[in-house]
C-alpha cells in the first residue's frame, strides 16, 4: 500500500468524534482503486464500489482510531469483491480503462487498454482466493503478512494462493508472449 493510499484519522479517544460522511468521502477514491484492481472492468463494477461504501458505513462505528482508516477498511473492501467475483458472467469490458492508461498518444493507449483487457480476462480466470492473493501482494504491493491478515488466513496460507495464482498466470501467459513481456519489465 503506497502513502497515496492512507486517510489517517487521528485515535478517537482524544481526538474529535469521526464524521462518518468525512471519513467515507476520503476513502472513496481508495476504494474505487481497490475494487478496480481485485474485480477488473466488469458490468456492476460501480455497484461493488457502492455496496463496499454501504458495508463500511457500517463498520464505521467499530473504527478505534488504532490504525489508518485505510488499514480497518481494507478488509471490508475485499471481503465485499468477494461477493462481487461470484455472480455469473465474464467480466465486461467497459471503458472506464481509460482511468488506468492514459497518455496523449491514441495508439499507445489503445495498445495499453488492449493489454489490460487481456489481463484482466487471465486473471478473471483464476479462482477468487488466489486472484485476490495476486492482487492484493503484486499489484497492491501489500506485504504477505497484511495480506494474510486481511484474508483472514495464516501467511503460509497466503504464499500458497500466491504462488499458485503466479504459476497459473505464468501457464496462461505463455499464449501471450507480449502481455507476459511488458509484465516482466514492469516489475
Amino acid at each position: 500500500m503506497s502513502s497515496r493510499d492512507s486517510v489517517v484519522i487521528p485515535l478517537r479517544p482524544h481526538a474529535a468524534p469521526l464524521d462518518p460522511e468525512r471519513a467515507l468521502t476520503e476513502l472513496v477514491p481508495t476504494v474505487r482503486r481497490w475494487m478496480w484492481r481485485l474485480l477488473g472492468p466488469r458490468e456492476g463494477f460501480e455497484d461493488a464500489v457502492q455496496d463496499a461504501l454501504v458495508e463500511l458505513a457500517r463498520a464505521l462505528p467499530r473504527f478505534e482510531g488504532r490504525s489508518s482508516l485505510t488499514t480497518f477498511a481494507h478488509p471490508v473492501v475485499v471481503r465485499t469483491a468477494y461477493r462481487h467475483m461470484r455472480p455469473a458472467g465474464a467480466p465486461r469490458m467497459v471503458d472506464a480503462i481509460d482511468q488506468v492508461t492514459s497518455g496523449d498518444d491514441p495508439e499507445r493507449r489503445a495498445a495499453g487498454r488492449q493489454q489490460l483487457e487481456r489481463l484482466h480476462r487471465v486473471l478473471a480466470q483464476l479462482p477468487e482466493k488466489q486472484r485476490v492473493a495476486f492482487v492484493l501482494c503484486a499489484v497492491e504491493r501489500v506485504s504477505h503478512a497484511r495480506a494474510a491478515e486481511i484474508e483472514g488466513v495464516s501467511i503460509e496460507t497466503l504464499r500458497a494462493r500466491l504462488k499458485r495464482a503466479r504459476a497459473e498466470l505464468a501457464r496462461r501467459l505463455k499464449a501471450d508472449p507480449e502481455l507476459a513481456e511488458r509484465l516482466r519489465s514492469e516489475r
